[in-house]
C-alpha cells in the first residue's frame, strides 16, 4: 500500500491550520495596535486640555493685563489634524470651552477601532471667557485677562466658547 498520498493531505492540512492561525494572531495584533495608537492620541488630547486650562487659570490668577501666549511647540493644532488624517480617526476639533459649566470638552473619535467618541472634561476656574479672533497683537492661542473677560485669542475651528 502506497502512503505518500496520506502523507501530503497531512502536510496540507497542517500548512492550512499554520496559516490560519498566523492569521489570527495577526489581526489581533493589528487591532491592539490601533488601540494602542487610539489610547496615545486620547492621551495627547487631554494633555492639550489641560494645558489651555493651566494658560486659562494662570491668566485668571494674575488679574487685569496679564496674558500668556501657547505657541506651536506647546499646543500644536497642525499635529492634530494630520493625525485625523493619518489613523482616520483623531481630534475632534475645535475644543469647546463650556463658560457656564466651567469645563474644556475635548473629544477624540475612536470609530477605526469600532468605538463611537470619547470625551473628556478638564476644569477650568473662571467662567467669564470669549473667543476672539487671533490678530498680529495677539497671535493664535494668547489668553489675556482683561480686568473683566479672559479671552482667547483662537481661530474658531480650534476653539470655541459656549456661554
Amino acid at each position: 500500500m502506497d502512503n505518500k498520498g496520506q502523507v501530503s493531505i497531512e502536510a496540507a492540512l497542517a500548512i492550512g491550520v499554520v496559516i490560519l492561525v498566523i492569521i489570527g494572531l495577526f489581526n489581533i495584533w493589528f487591532s491592539r495596535l490601533n488601540l494602542a495608537r487610539d489610547v496615545g492620541e486620547a492621551g495627547e488630547a487631554k494633555m492639550t486640555g489641560i494645558l489651555l486650562a493651566e494658560g486659562i487659570n494662570n491668566v485668571y490668577a494674575n488679574g487685569a493685563n496679564f496674558s500668556i501666549r501657547l505657541t506651536e511647540n506647546e499646543i500644536n493644532y497642525t499635529r492634530l489634524a494630520e493625525v485625523k488624517k493619518i489613523s482616520g480617526g483623531g481630534m475632534v476639533l475645535p475644543f469647546v470651552i463650556d463658560s457656564s459649566k466651567r469645563l474644556i470638552n475635548i473629544t477624540k473619535n475612536m470609530s477605526k477601532t469600532g468605538g463611537g467618541s470619547w470625551t473628556t472634561q478638564v476644569s477650568i476656574i473662571p467662567s467669564n471667557i470669549a473667543r476672539v479672533n487671533p490678530t498680529s497683537q495677539y497671535p493664535e492661542t494668547t489668553i489675556l485677562n482683561n480686568g473683566t473677560t479672559i479671552i482667547v485669542y483662537a481661530n474658531s475651528s480650534r476653539i470655541s466658547v459656549v456661554p
